[in-house]
């Protein structure tokens, strides 16, 4: 009898130990899942569980062992009215002091105090939006359309956002074509926020997967370019002019109409560290950028020093092409300084292949995106961009950027306004 009761003991201090470790392994899950935000896969992967289906049934088990307790609340329809109200308020502001077409906003919303990883989560708000909203609109009204597109996170998740929306491929005959040279972040690889930075080229072959019969035009160059571009014997004006040329061959040029899309859709950026032209570390990321590689790690530390002196990044990025913006405020930047970063800026530029101010004048349609703390004051300076062929037109005629920076261009073309008058 005493060994049946000693038996009896041990089973309940193992059924007990069971039971422990099947509750500890449901908090476990349900942390993982709830509060660090990782997908099922990804907590079977890391906890070596095997397959997803376990992984609901530890959830479950979180859930009816109220170690989760899930509360549902209504939403405050005012408050969600109001902030509503305020977005399309932006817009139109931004709309009519800009003279654009339309504007197209997101709203701030993130959490946390990561830059980087606010600047991603901005980043794919703003693609699906103007995906889903407006290109979208383009594809459907302009059966055989034909669109260029540069690379970058933004513009990526744009048209990846497109693609979603269609189940069926449209039976029309459209021209996708890619704006620049590739720039690869090590063939692809994601960064540690797990963002993927696309070419140009593989975001044309994106766009072009949600038609039937649809003609792609990629680059196949890199962004920029070496020797086989120069030549030291003869000048250098020979050497731009055959350069150019090449440009008006690979793009289009006035004389080439039928080679001019009808629409662009073109990333805005800026030369911060996190920048797909360089590694996590801060070097030069891949061999398609080597022949500028000196340039833009001289202009890498100059940015670095003004951002630390004034918190802006004066150097943007418009169809990886580089520009000097002017930072707000009358916040002073030395002239040699200036000087030097426009020089390095000029250089680059002319060993880049990719569409320039003067091509891109050419297309009916502009739609650009650019946003996230890193990127405001560079929206402002392709907002100063002019059409060279309509001088009373800026370059941009769609803009989709999110709700900060909308009310900091606001605040400063209010600025410029006040300053002009005196």
């Amino acid at each position: 009898m005493e060994d049946h009761v000693e038996g009896s003991s041990a089973d309940v201090q193992e059924d007990l130990s069971r039971e422990c470790k099947r509750l500890m392994r449901a908090y476990e899950v349900a942390h993982l899942y709830y509060e660090e935000g990782m997908s099922q896969r990804e907590i079977a992967h890391k906890l070596g569980l095997g397959y997803n289906s376990r992984i609901s049934q530890f959830l479950k088990i979180a859930r009816d062992e109220k170690i989760v307790r899930i509360k549902v609340e209504p939403p405050n329809c005012k408050i969600v009215e109001e902030s509503n109200k305020e977005i399309e308020k932006l817009e139109k502001e931004l709309t009519e002091k800009f003279k654009l077409a339309s504007v197209l906003l997101v709203k701030n919303d993130e959490k946390g105090n990561d830059t980087t990883e606010i600047h991603h989560q901005v980043h794919q708000k703003m693609g699906i939006v103007l995906g889903a909203k407006k290109l979208k609109e383009i594809i459907e009204v302009m059966p055989n359309l034909h669109i260029g597109v540069t690379g970058g996170e933004a513009v990526f998740k744009s048209i990846k956002s497109v693609c979603d929306s269609f189940s069926t491929k449209l039976p029309y005959q459209a021209k996708i074509r890619s704006l620049v040279g590739n720039a690869s972040f090590r063939a692809g690889e994601p960064t540690t926020h797990g963002v993927n930075f696309v070419d140009g080229d593989d975001v044309a072959k994106l766009l072009a997967s949600i038609y039937k019969t649809p003609e792609v035009i990629t680059v196949n160059y890199p962004i920029a370019c070496g020797k086989e571009f120069l030549s030291a014997s003869i000048s250098e004006e020979e050497n731009k002019r055959i350069f150019d040329e090449f440009l008006d061959t690979l793009f289009w040029s006035e004389n080439s109409p039928l080679r001019i899309p009808q629409v662009a859709v073109v990333g805005i950026g800026a030369l911060h560290q996190d920048h797909r032209y360089f590694q996590l570390d801060g070097e030069i990321a891949s061999p398609d950028v080597k022949p500028i590689e000196n340039e833009l790690n001289e202009l890498k530390h100059s940015v670095q020093d003004i951002e630390n002196r004034t918190g802006y990044i004066v150097v943007g990025i418009w169809c990886l092409r580089l520009f000097y913006v002017e930072p707000p405020g009358g916040l002073e930047i030395k002239e040699e300084e200036k000087r030097r970063i426009k020089d390095l800026i000029k250089t680059v530029n002319e060993r880049l292949i990719a569409v320039d101010d003067n091509r891109l004048s050419l297309v009916n349609l502009i739609v650009a995106i650019g946003g996230g703390p890193k990127e405001h004051l560079a929206v402002w300076g392709a907002l100063q961009k002019m059409n060279e062929k309509k001088k009373d037109k800026r370059l941009i005629d769609v803009l989709c950027t999110d709700e900060m920076a909308a009310k900091k261009l606001i605040a400063w073309y209010d600025q410029d306004q006040i300053a002009a008058k005196y």
